[in-house]
């Protein structure tokens, strides 16, 4: 499942320390006892050289024969002695390092299991429903909250009706909506991902329109970015948006021809940093952690960057199994640092570290609660709520984490898990389907 993945250095230094101090340890301990032992048995080879010579003397043999075999026999001796001394020191230096790793590893494993306590999620509550009214949607898609936990929705109208961001409370309260059709400041064509920034201003990539718009969180617009081409202020077919710690805008452009498919990097004023990713195929949905790490769904692979672009590893492939993806097209990450990845396809989602190790999975095919028609976007809430975009189901589904000795005491109780939608999972971010606009789509 993994194509690259990097040990951290600091793990194995502190393998490395704790085998040498433990071996320190056991050589000390072990050494004196060595030490006497090899006194002893050379205070026996003197005694029983003394006895061999003194019956070598009553009985008068010839001189030249009690010579070579006296020193033959201290040899041996001797040479018995120091192997003696020897081979017990590696062995207890190489025992001792075995220990050592076993038991530092023992202690990772299990700090780390204390850490990752949410391993699953209970559905909350759900609101939507298909059609043109405030709290409703036609193509919901790409979500984002921000630091006060308003949540945004873009809900893409098709030919028949305005693209829209809609803004709610975090238990779906309507709070307003902004944008319609067109090319004006405010308005949307074609709408693509979203995110909001420390600031609380608002972000909205637009495909048709090949830019990147600003707003307040009260929709009033700010600035914009972008228009058709290949310069480094421009875009082919935007997609993925997110927003990092210090504010700065990552944007993934899609589509390939006439340049290749890329990240790019920009301030928050729409200031040109950086661009790679020349070796993606269609980037879509991108989310940055809080130690500014970059996260990308790239076809059926999640990819990893640095800020500045250095490719770290990647995970993933097309199928059904654990880590596998049949397009991804949503991508958080929480403030642990754990990814969470909108399997569309496949109709569930899935959480991982951020070394791309699978951690657990919830979700199937359907309409009740805890299930998905088509998921897209997803986020997690200050609160660690989390929010899936049920595209197909025309709703946003919402889940709190439960430790695992709540989930226990919940099967003691008299309502089941499956009625209270327990469910195996996610910070901010979206995408599209690779390769095309939701125009025209329901």
């Amino acid at each position: 499942m993994f194509d690259h993945q990097k040990k951290s250095p600091f793990t194995f230094a502190r393998l490395l320390a704790m085998s040498l101090i433990l071996s320190l340890f056991m050589s000390q301990t072990f050494g004196f006892t060595q030490s006497d032992n090899s006194s002893s048995e050379k205070k026996k080879a003197t005694e029983s050289k003394g006895r061999y010579s003194a019956e070598a003397g009553k009985e008068k043999p010839k001189e030249e024969n009690i010579k070579p075999v006296a020193m033959a026999g201290k040899a041996t001796l001797l040479g018995q002695n120091e192997k003696k001394g020897k081979f017990p020191w590696l062995i207890v230096g190489a025992a001792t390092v075995v220990v050592g790793v076993i038991v530092v590893l023992l202690l990772t494993k299990k700090k780390e299991s204390k850490t990752n306590t949410h391993e699953k999620y209970e559905f909350m509550m759900k609101w939507g429903g298909w059609g043109d009214g405030d709290d409703q949607f036609i193509h919901a898609s790409g979500i984002a909250v921000d630091l006060s936990n308003y949540i945004y929705i873009t809900d893409i109208g098709g030919w028949q009706y305005p693209d829209k961001v809609k803004k709610f409370t975090g238990d779906g309260s309507f709070v307003t909506a902004w944008g319609g059709h067109g090319s004006s400041n405010g308005q949307f064509e074609g709408l693509g991902g979203i995110a909001a920034d420390s600031s609380g201003y608002i972000y909205v990539i637009e495909q048709d329109n090949h830019r990147l718009q600003k707003f307040r969180s009260d929709g009033s617009f700010v600035t914009k970015w972008g228009n058709w081409g290949n310069a480094d202020d421009q875009f082919i077919y935007p997609s993925g948006i997110a927003v990092d710690s210090s504010n700065y805008i990552y944007i993934t452009d899609q589509v390939g021809f006439p340049s290749p498919a890329k990240i790019m990097k920009f301030t928050s004023d729409g200031s040109f940093i950086k661009k790679w990713g020349g070796e993606l195929s269609s980037p879509g949905p991108i989310a940055v952690d809080s130690s500014g790490y970059v996260y990308v769904a790239d076809s059926m692979y999640i990819h990893k960057f640095t800020r500045d672009g250095s490719f770290i590893m990647r995970w993933g492939g097309l199928g059904t199994g654990d880590g596998e993806f049949n397009y991804p097209l949503g991508i958080a990450v929480d403030s642990l640092g754990y990814v969470y990845v909108t399997d569309n396809g496949n109709n569930r989602v899935q959480k991982f570290t951020n070394s791309g190790s699978f951690v657990t999975k919830w979700g199937t095919m359907g309409s009740t609660d805890g299930q998905f028609d088509n998921p897209e976007g997803i986020a997690v809430d200050s609160s660690g709520c989390v929010y899936v975009v049920d595209s197909g189901n025309s709703r946003i589904q919402k889940f709190r984490p439960v430790s695992s000795n709540a989930v226990h005491d919940r099967q003691n109780s008299s309502l089941s898990l499956s009625d209270k939608g327990i469910l195996p999972t996610p910070l901010r971010t979206n995408g599209l389907k690779n390769g095309g606009s939701r125009r025209g789509n329901k």
